[in-house]
């Protein structure tokens, strides 16, 4: 079973959105130095997302979990914030996902915001990838950074 997210680019962003995904969106095997990758690259026709095939979306199709969820995630929601017809995103095909840019730095949950379990959480999947945490906020900063001068 595999899990899908997506958004709806506005239109006259989708292109330069997808070729700088392209361009500049790494894989997890290559950030965090493993052998595999349970996300796929960015999917831009509906027909390909498992579970959305809204007219107009791209994104992503996994089956991954800690970290590499979380990376997949990240970059969708700094999609939307960036270039989404709304700061949403749908989990599935049918659960919409505010996304609040107050929440949120450069697609990345702001970590200090969080408390109790979910920080816990986070904590224990930072410790199991090595500082993974860092690994995807450099990634989402340095990735913020190269938008910025397209």
């Amino acid at each position: 079973m595999g899990y899908t997210i997506s958004i709806k680019p506005i239109h006259d962003r989708r292109e330069k959105l997808i070729a700088f995904a392209v361009k500049q969106f790494k894989r997890w095997s290559e950030l965090a130095n493993q052998n595999a990758d349970y996300v796929s690259p960015l999917l831009t026709d509906p027909k390909d997302l498992d579970y959305c095939h809204r007219r107009g979306h791209i994104g992503f199709n996994y089956n991954a979990g800690g970290l590499e969820r979380e990376y997949a995630h990240c970059l969708i929601r700094w999609m939307a914030l960036k270039a989404g017809e709304r700061r949403e995103y749908f989990y599935d095909g049918d659960e919409q996902v505010q996304v609040d840019p107050a929440k949120y730095r450069n697609g990345m949950l702001i970590l200090e915001q969080l408390d109790g379990p979910e920080r816990k959480l986070f904590e224990l999947w930072d410790q199991e990838c090595g500082g993974g945490i860092s690994i995807i906020q450099n990634e989402m900063d340095r990735l913020e950074k190269e938008w910025a001068r397209s």
